[in-house]
């Protein structure tokens, strides 16, 4: 029975292995069975226009031939960013290879509108770079899709511009805060050339004002151009400035790493002459010697010789922050950690808190140092909560030192001290600005919440030739006050 059953199953194997063998086995790719021949090839204005067809994407812009299509009746579709849809209704025949064009700037529905005005209003208005003729507010109709630059302009005011997208159908808006320039205009990265909010000191010449920043070199303003003067556009050796002085029409630098002096066209690098190559200060006295404040002593050089101040000749310190020079010609400098020191031309005097006597402990790290026409010196005292030093500002004539308060700033933060040809002191701190001709309590002042001051920590003052007040900040970039306006 075993050997039956055995039997059967091995005619069972060989048939199916005959009908295996029997049948042909395709292993390749399926072609796709193409119903129609039909083409039809799109092109668009502008192109790069998706390509629908029968409300299906096909893959495919234009311009392109999209192939296989059967016969009859196709809705194509195109889709343009911004613009309106537009569809055609074709019919195929068999074999067809026809062509589509379609112009969007053809459709007056892929029209749109740019509401403009401005704050005040009745500023001119143009668009792409040309004059419109149209004053603001006003509707800017019949605009095809796409980028437009619309600006406003406004006498006394700043320009202002932006980039408008205009969409078919909808009415785009905008509106221009104008800066009212007729008593401050202000600088900065945003606004202008000005290549570094972030600003340190200030000089002016006949034509030009000069700008020091803590991290892009130099700037010089003539008018309203800025050019932008850096290591690696110039000889300047060092882009981070700690001051600039002007002396018989030449620029004089002090940076992190070098002196040097420009005269508009000609370099000249005077670092060699220095103790140390980090330069904070400098100044010229009555006699035209120039005083060079460095990190180990003050220089004075005449030009020929020089000679160096530090610890060993009598001052109290090598690091200097600051010198001013007063009537008589006396040299005061003003030291990192050890009070102030005045020279005569023969010997040194020191103050510090030991003989001040001020009745507080506003510190020895003086900040900055200056000199008016009638024989006070002002000086600011840096705070230190680590030192314990409260900082603060300082008068001293006759003998005698003071401790001053000033109007609506912190004294205990004043970052720079100018006094102009009127006599009168201006005081930066880094809450704002004031200025006072003999008492800080007879003056006003300036900051972010009662003027267009760009930024509460002023760094440098000064007033230019042409008699107008600038204002460097660290933060805001650069202020200009016009003549009559402070």
């Amino acid at each position: 029975m075993k050997s039956v059953i055995k039997l059967f199953l091995s005619g069972l194997l060989l048939l199916s292995i005959f009908i295996s063998c029997d049948r042909e086995v395709y292993t390749g790719f399926t072609e796709p069975v193409i119903l129609s021949n039909c083409k039809i090839f799109v092109e668009s204005n502008p192109d790069s226009a998706s390509i629908y067809v029968d409300g299906k994407n096909s893959g495919f812009i234009t311009s392109d031939t999209i192939k296989g299509l059967s016969e009859g009746i196709h809705y194509i579709t195109l889709k343009k960013n911004l613009f309106k849809d537009t569809t055609i209704t074709i019919e195929l025949s068999s074999s067809d290879k026809k062509s589509l064009f379609i112009d969007f700037y053809n459709n007056p529905s892929n029209f749109g509108t740019i509401y403009v005005n401005s704050n005040p209003v009745g500023a001119t208005i143009y668009l792409n770079d040309k004059n419109t003729g149209y004053l603001t507010p006003h509707n800017l109709t019949s605009l095809f899709v796409g980028k437009y630059k619309v600006k406003c302009n406004l006498p006394l005011h700043r320009s202002d511009s932006t980039i408008v997208t205009v969409t078919y159908g909808k009415i785009q808006s905008i509106n221009f805060n104008l800066d009212d320039t007729s008593k401050w205009v202000n600088y900065n990265i945003s606004n202008s050339e000005l290549s570094s909010n972030h600003l340190s000191s200030l000089a002016a010449d006949m034509n030009n004002v000069w700008i020091g920043t803590r991290d892009k070199g130099i700037m010089k303003l003539h008018g309203n151009q800025f050019d932008i003067i850096q290591s690696v556009n110039s000889r300047l050796k060092y882009n981070f400035i700690n001051s600039l002085f002007i002396h018989n029409n030449d620029l004089y630098i002090a940076t992190s790493g070098s002196l040097q002096r420009f005269d508009g066209s000609t370099w000249m690098d005077l670092t060699s002459i220095l103790p140390d190559p980090y330069v904070t200060s400098i100044i010229f006295d009555k006699n035209d010697v120039m005083w060079i404040g460095t990190q180990k002593g003050l220089v004075r050089y005449d030009g020929v010789n020089t000679v160096v101040f530090d610890r060993a000749s009598g001052m109290s310190s090598d690091f200097v922050m600051d010198i001013a020079v007063d009537n008589l010609n006396n040299i005061w400098v003003a030291t990192n950690s050890d009070g102030i020191n005045m020279y005569d031309g023969h010997k040194w005097k020191i103050y510090d808190m030991s003989n001040m006597n001020l009745g507080a402990n506003l510190g020895n790290s003086i900040k900055d140092i200056a000199c008016d026409k009638e024989g006070y010196i002002y000086a600011a005292h840096i705070y230190s909560i680590e030192k314990g030093e409260l900082g603060g500002f300082t008068r001293f004539k006759d003998g005698t030192w003071e401790q001053l308060e000033l109007n609506g700033v912190p004294a205990n933060l004043v970052e720079c001290i100018y006094i102009d040809d009127q006599g009168n002191k201006w005081v930066g701190t880094k809450g704002g600005m004031t200025k006072f001709r003999y008492e800080p309590n007879d003056g006003y002042f300036f900051n972010t919440s009662n003027s267009k001051l760009p930024a509460n920590q002023v760094v440098d003052i000064i007033i230019s030739p042409d008699g107008n007040l600038w204002i460097a900040t660290f933060g805001g970039g650069l202020a200009k006050v016009k003549k009559g306006n402070f």
